[in-house]
């Protein structure tokens, strides 16, 4: 009867992608939302800053948003398979942070199988600014000092030998990326001999992140985006401009990217087009696409229950899992976490159901594992 309960549900699901999809001809990206977290209650800060999904595991990490200190950390959605709008159930909080100054936080969250990689912003370098943690036990696995303002993702080395993989990061300051040994955390590359990510003028980053395929890294700084089209381990042929930078917008964090492989043919980048932190900004308007030359894409997101996220100060974090093509964005101000499944047309819906499919069979055999246990 169980495994029948799920079956209607992900053909029910199933069938209102396919129609969502089916009706938005013009839109080169689809984001139908299968599932809304709340997560006021997570423990982990103010709000959530930093996202980290992998089809079955959801990660968010904490901000404070006080005007004094207060503590933040990370803790995983427990609930994270389940589709509605619902209230989000939650780990033991991990990788707490007190005395965290206000409007600081954690900037970034990756999953790489068992690891999960995070970075922290005090204002200044700090123990375990740049850390990873094993998501089973919750234990660090290492953690070094440094100022982790400037996000935090695995970098999956260049050509069939992934030279230079590991850790890596950014920090105001630097042009280059920074990498980390990801079992042990010794420094591979560091701020004086990474590879330079940079061009133009400005080191005010705040997020990165890369091809799986190609190892050519992405990254944001100024509200612009760049892409290092990656020739080595720790070289790149090539920074290109896909996003001009706008100086005024140098000091505004919450400035984020995820890169999507939505399917054969189409490789995206989804962002906010943060010029502001005040409020009142919509989410339809702050979250954009483009494809890997720059190019804007258009998108059209169906969201449950026809409700549109209320407006906020444009803050949002993102995670894409190329297995279920599903997309998790944290909502900053509102204190929820959507997941998207991604489709790239009409043509190719079945990729999105397919995506949906794994999604539910995943969380069900999740289920099935802790029962039997």
């Amino acid at each position: 009867m169980r495994c029948k309960r799920l079956f209607g549900s992900i053909v029910s699901l199933a069938v209102s992608i396919a129609t969502s999809s089916a009706g938005s001809n013009a839109a080169d990206l689809t984001f139908t939302e299968i599932s809304r977290f709340n997560v006021a209650a997570a423990g982990i800060g103010s709000v959530p800053s930093a996202v980290a999904w992998n089809g079955s595991r959801l990660f968010i990490g904490g901000y404070n948003t006080a005007n004094g200190t207060g503590t933040v950390g990370i803790v995983e959605v427990t609930n994270a398979t389940t589709t509605g709008i619902v209230n989000g159930t939650f780990g033991t909080v991990f990788g707490q942070f007190a005395n965290t100054p206000g409007q600081r936080g954690y900037t970034g969250l990756d999953l790489l199988g068992s690891t999960l990689a995070a970075s922290y912003d005090s204002g200044a370098a700090v123990a375990n600014g740049i850390q990873n943690f094993n998501i089973d036990t919750s234990n660090q696995l290492w953690g070094i000092t440094a100022r982790g303002s400037s996000g935090v993702a695995f970098d999956p080395g260049y050509g069939p030998t992934q030279d230079g993989a590991g850790t890596a990061w950014t920090t105001i300051g630097s042009g280059r990326r920074i990498l980390q040994n990801t079992l042990n955390g010794s420094t591979i590359y560091s701020s004086a001999n990474g590879m330079i990510i940079n061009t133009g003028t400005g080191t005010n980053w705040r997020d990165i992140d890369f091809d799986p395929e190609t190892g050519d890294i992405y990254s944001r700084r100024s509200n612009g985006i760049f892409k290092g089209v990656r020739d080595g381990a720790n070289s790149l042929s090539s920074v290109d401009v896909l996003k001009p930078t706008n100086a005024a917008t140098d000091n505004i964090n919450g400035q984020n990217l995820s890169y999507m492989n939505v399917s054969l043919s189409t490789r995206a980048i989804v962002y906010n087009d943060r010029t502001s932190s005040s409020s009142g900004q919509s989410f339809l308007s702050i979250i954009k696409a483009m494809n890997t030359s720059g190019t804007a894409l258009t998108t059209d997101f169906t969201f449950l229950s026809g409700l549109t996220p209320a407006n906020s100060a444009g803050y949002y974090s993102f995670d894409f899992d190329p297995v279920t093509k599903t997309l998790a964005i944290a909502d900053f101000s509102n204190r929820n976490v959507h997941i998207f499944a991604v489709v790239p047309e009409p043509s190719t819906v079945a990729l999105g159901v397919a995506g949906v499919s794994i999604l539910a069979i995943t969380g069900w055999r999740r289920r099935k594992a802790r029962a039997m246990a």
